[in-house]
């Protein structure tokens, strides 16, 4: 049963741990909160573990500078950030009961797990592979140690796998999916009176007194934002690949020094038998698998190995196929299968068995490609791509630190790094926090940067962005268009017609509540329309929840479908808003209850099954998410707001 939950939990496991990572790394640092210095004040303790001051406001500071990148507008208003303070303070408490809970109840991480999982994370893959470079460039950028790293995956997957528990074990009985098709594809009949804000703006009138009043107390909404025009020089890979222009003496050195990578490597091709040994097995076991070997090792002098591997191998995916395995070449395979590589130098060869971490490995040799070194000439043009890739990334490598050291010891001026590095001042059209016109004032980090408060402010040089991995730039501020407010003269045809809107809207409200008060009491819809202008429109057949076509309005159907089922007697109606500011007059008629299709509603009903199912996974993790909040002990010392 175990192993059957496990089978089919790896994909919703894969998504929930990817939610929990990326909520760790917002936090940036719940390792920290259980073995931080007991000495810092405590902003919050949850059962007695204490989440200091000082791990709150570095946490925040670096969501912050995350989030700043792609969403520098979250940060504009005091309200917003003591909003986000507030938000990821809880975040942090839910986090620290659910890792509280999750020990107590035994669960934990092996480091296979962990570094399978590192493996297979798409941020640090560079063509389907782990990239060890890319991992510590990440950890560098993020100002995380490898432990630390770790320990915040570690606590990830261990989330994630309490939560999978929930998910993958709840269950739908047959009443909850035959009421929830009832209900799911239940359709209505419904007539309705709309009453467009449109058709009262001729009954309404403004005075130049309303009008005053207005932009008295809405002159924010007429805010022209600040602006800024910057100045800026630009580090370009792709400039410095230009200016590059090898001799072919130059190009036929690099290809002797560099003559492995023009070389196309060894390859094997391999069969082999896998007697699969747990690494918790014990000696018993390990003892049974040791005569297993020895046995099929005295077979392969009698059976041909493609037979003895089909019939006994544990490796299933190549057993089907006599053992066999795709080319590989030794950079692909560990030390220990190495090692019988070099051995095995003729096709037809077998080795004798040895250990790996699966179990015991039995291997034959089909054939061998042996290592083709590429001539010079076949390569010539690779060659000199990577000499001037190469030559050019370290020039960029040292350019790069020369404009960060240079733009920093020269914090109010961009043209000593412009001189000594040969660059351009370039300078850019005024915009705003929204953004600019191009490109480069798309980019969020240049717009956090451009307005952030050393370099507004201060008037300081940034430091340097890096735009994509083949360009870095850095900015200072050329010129300042300060906030203003619209006078009352440009803006009174918008205060106007917003004054018209919001009264033809009222209007068509009041006329909307004396229409259902009418209905109500006896009255006919056809008539009451008829006294106000109006018209009744009625569904031509029954309407779904989500079948709407558009021909409805979404928010006349969702009332609709908000009303009790009408008895005899009684009009059962009510009153909606609608687009721009109208209302609708909605009465049910009729209520038809939902089935399944005849076609393939066997295949259908799983799918409900299924989907009940995981909503009520969902919701018995919420609850038990909130019964922890319910049962733990959280004291908190002061709010987020207070710290600043």
């Amino acid at each position: 049963m175990l192993q059957s939950i496990r089978d089919k939990s790896q994909g919703i496991i894969a998504f929930v741990i990817i939610l929990f990572i990326a909520l760790s790394f917002a936090l940036w640092g719940i390792h920290n909160y259980f073995y931080g210095s007991a000495a810092q004040k405590p902003i919050v303790a949850v059962n007695g573990v204490k989440i200091t001051q000082e791990q709150f406001a570095t946490a925040f500071d670096r969501f912050r500078q995350a989030q700043l990148v792609q969403y520098p507008q979250l940060f504009n208003s005091q309200a917003a950030i003591t909003a986000m303070q507030q938000q990821l303070l809880s975040s942090m408490i839910e986090t620290t009961l659910l890792t509280q809970d999750a020990h107590k109840n035994g669960f934990s991480v092996g480091k296979d797990l962990l570094e399978l999982t590192l493996a297979k994370m798409p941020v640090f893959q560079v063509n389907g592979q782990f990239s060890k470079f890319r991992f510590e460039q990440f950890l560098n950028g993020m100002m995380f140690s490898q432990q630390q790293f770790f320990d915040e995956l570690s606590t990830s997957i261990m989330l994630a796998q309490v939560q999978s528990g929930f998910l993958l074990t709840s269950f739908a009985l047959p009443y909850q999916v035959n009421d929830s098709i009832q209900l799911i594809n239940q359709s209505r009949q419904f007539s309705y009176i709309e009453l467009p804000a449109e058709h009262f703006l001729t009954k309404v009138t403004v005075n130049q007194q309303a009008i005053q009043q207005y932009y008295q107390t809405a002159k924010q909404q007429f805010i022209v934002p600040e602006q800024i025009s910057l100045n800026y020089v630009s580090l370009s890979l792709n400039d410095l690949m230009s200016k590059i222009n090898p001799t072919p003496a130059q190009l036929k050195q690099y290809y002797l020094n560099n003559i492995n990578h023009y070389t196309i490597p060894k390859k094997w091709h391999l069969a082999h038998i896998l007697v699969a040994v747990a690494p918790d097995s014990s000696e018993q076991d390990i003892a049974a698998a040791q005569q297993k070997v020895a046995l099929l090792t005295s077979k392969l002098n009698k059976e041909s190995f493609s037979m003895v591997a089909s019939e006994y191998s544990d490796d299933l995916a190549t057993a089907r196929v006599g053992g066999q395995m795709p080319w590989i070449t030794l950079l692909q395979l560990d030390d220990t299968w190495q090692k019988q590589l070099l051995v095995l130098q003729k096709a037809g060869e077998v080795s004798a068995p040895f250990k790996t971490e699966q179990g015991y490995e039995i291997v034959k040799v089909i054939a061998i490609q042996p290592a083709v070194t590429q001539s010079f000439d076949g390569v010539k043009a690779k060659v000199r791509s990577d000499y001037i890739k190469q030559k050019a990334e370290n020039e960029f490598a040292k350019r790069s630190d020369a404009l960060a050291n240079i733009t920093f010891e020269n914090p109010t001026t961009l043209m000593p790094a412009a001189k000594q590095l040969g660059l351009t001042m370039q300078t850019t059209p005024f915009f705003n926090k929204n953004g600019g016109s191009t490109a480069l004032l798309q980019d969020p980090k240049v717009i956090a940067t451009a307005f952030s408060n050393d370099v507004l402010n201060q008037g300081n040089n940034s430091d340097p962005i890096q735009i994509s991995d083949s360009q870095v730039i850095v900015l200072r501020i050329n010129k300042k268009i300060p906030a203003t407010i619209k006078s009352l003269a440009e803006v009174q045809l918008i205060i106007i017609a917003a004054l018209k809107q919001s009264q033809a809207s009222q209007l068509a409200q009041v006329t909307a509540d004396k229409i259902l008060q009418a209905l109500q009491a006896g009255g006919s819809l056809t008539g009451l329309a008829k006294q106000y202008g109006l018209a009744v429109a009625q569904t031509s057949k029954p309407v779904t929840r989500n079948n709407n076509t558009g021909k409805v309005n979404s928010g006349i159907v969702n009332a609709a479908f908000n009303l009790q089922q009408p008895s005899a007697g009684i009009v059962v109606a009510t009153v909606a808003p609608i687009a721009n500011g109208g209302y609708a007059v909605v009465r049910l008629d009729q209520v038809i209850e939902g089935s399944l299709p005849k076609a393939n509603n066997q295949a259908v009903a799983k799918y409900y099954r299924i989907g009940i199912a995981n909503g009520l996974g969902q919701l018995e993790y919420g609850l038990y998410v909130n019964g922890l909040h319910q049962s733990s002990k959280i004291k908190v010392y002061s709010q987020p707001q207070d710290l600043e």
